[in-house]
């Protein structure tokens, strides 16, 4: 639990600067909306989000994880993490039929255009909080990749309700910019 911040302090106490934390937690909310948008719009399903975390990495699903680049006056990344189970139930709602027996290219394509859809949805939400943020295509990487880059990047992170499984999102903003 982070120290109490004193009401004219920049930095937390565990070293986050203040202004990096706020702007965090606006680019998080909206992220978060855009999965709860495309979640209802795409699939019919409710996406409740859960409470924000600093850090907490470890009670993310870490079957599927997709990640967005993203750089404005902040840079880092965004992730969608999804449990192999909540990817199949996706996959089947979105192409009826596809199969639940192995994950392959077909069903790794579903995944990627909802991972587009959502970062389309994000990025008209995010140039509200900066017009000039950039977002790079969707693409998938790895629980040890994330974890790799740890220390580089302040993390927040956060799971949602949902009913065909496990969904969460990370947000990464590198400590150096």
């Amino acid at each position: 639990m982070p120290k109490k911040v004193h009401p004219t302090a920049t930095v937390r106490g565990d070293g986050i600067p203040l202004i990096i934390e706020k702007k965090s937690k606006l680019y998080f909310q909206n992220v978060s909306d855009s999965v709860v948008f495309i979640f209802k719009t795409l699939l019919g399903i409710d996406a409740t989000p859960k409470k924000l975390f600093r850090r907490r990495l470890t009670s993310l699903p870490n079957d599927i994880i997709i990640k967005l680049d993203f750089a404005a006056d902040l840079t880092g990344h965004f992730a969608f993490f999804l449990s192999l189970k909540t990817a199949f139930e996706i996959c089947n709602r979105l192409v009826p039929g596809i199969g639940y027996q192995y994950f392959d290219k077909d069903h790794l394509d579903v995944i990627g255009e909802m991972g587009n859809m959502i970062s389309g949805n994000a990025i008209g939400r995010l140039q509200n909080i900066d017009s000039a943020i950039d977002l790079s295509i969707p693409s998938m990487t790895a629980f040890h990749t994330i974890l790799e880059s740890e220390s580089r990047y302040w993390s927040f992170s956060g799971n949602f309700d949902v009913d065909i499984g496990q969904v969460g999102i990370l947000l990464a903003i590198r400590k150096d910019k």
